[in-house]
């Protein structure tokens, strides 16, 4: 496997149309909604270079497609899922077939989209799920994207908010040892940074899936996320984005009366004024493990 990147981001919600309405008002660009032609759910997309971030409408959705989604819904909305590039998903879901993760089959995410110009088109684009059964919400998924002209438009990348992409997530985890090798399969490597509270994958862009014990996760994001994990054993709560200009960002969220916290070297909203995942802003060239 080639050395893998994030590529895109699931944050399922109850309320859609609040929390378009709570994202727009963090400064980001928002697509219109927009229906998987096979899947049945609906999203909208908020743009980046290299990633995006989706808000998922799974109301419609199939049944196997909503199953293993329905414990984390049961406990409010968030970033429930987590995407890994593919130069060739045949290959990536051998691959992980032959280290026992148990892919499901490839299936098709293509949606119509409006283009800058007024003309319509369609994505095209595959994916596959690897669910885990002791980590559901640390599970990993892989995607291609066939078309990525109808993916990365940059006329849809301006965001008032000063975001150029996203660079790093954060989950928290219960199962430390477990989510190691789970990661390690899927990024084909090592942990670039291990220690006893955890680990971090730098992806082939730069970017970065940081894996956080309880107690570390409490210590550096306790200030933005709830540490509470209810009956499950891991979520992703915390999406770190790239931005041009800090003082961009915080005029935004001053403008628009969203409440954030100074951090060093950045600013951060929590979880509770995003609908389940931490936002956090920090200026180009800053952002490490």
């Amino acid at each position: 496997m080639e050395n893998k990147a994030l590529d895109h981001f699931v944050h399922t919600i109850n309320n859609f149309e609040k929390a378009v309405g709570t994202i727009k008002n963090l400064g980001f660009n928002v697509l219109p909604k927009a229906q998987h032609l096979e899947l049945g759910s609906a999203n909208c997309v908020i743009q980046f270079n290299k990633t995006y971030y989706e808000l998922v409408d799974l109301s419609n959705g199939l049944d196997w497609l909503v199953a293993p989604y329905q414990q984390r819904m049961e406990y409010g909305e968030g970033l429930t899922h987590v995407s890994l590039n593919s130069a060739n998903l045949e290959e990536d879901r051998a691959h992980l077939s032959l280290a026992g993760l148990h892919p499901d089959e490839i299936i098709s995410a293509r949606r119509k989209i409006l283009m800058p110009d007024g003309t319509e088109n369609e994505t095209d684009s595959d994916c596959f799920y690897v669910w885990r059964k002791d980590n559901p919400y640390l599970s990993l998924f892989v995607s291609i994207h066939k078309k990525p002209e109808t993916i990365f438009i940059p006329e849809y990348q301006e965001h008032p908010n000063g975001v150029l992409d996203i660079k790093k997530i954060v989950f928290h985890t219960t199962l430390l040892e477990a989510d190691k090798a789970y990661f390690k399969t899927h990024y084909g490597k090592e942990p670039d940074i291990l220690d006893e509270e955890g680990f971090a994958m730098v992806g082939a862009r730069g970017d970065i899936s940081e894996v956080l014990t309880t107690s570390k996760f409490k210590r550096e994001y306790g200030q933005l996320a709830h540490i509470d994990l209810k009956p499950l054993k891991g979520l992703p709560k915390v999406v770190v984005y790239e931005v041009a200009d800090l003082a961009q960002t915080k005029k935004l969220l001053e403008q628009n009366k969203v409440p954030y916290l100074k951090l060093p070297n950045g600013l951060g909203v929590h979880e509770d004024n995003a609908h389940g995942c931490a936002q956090i802003f920090k200026p180009k060239h800053s952002i490490e493990p």
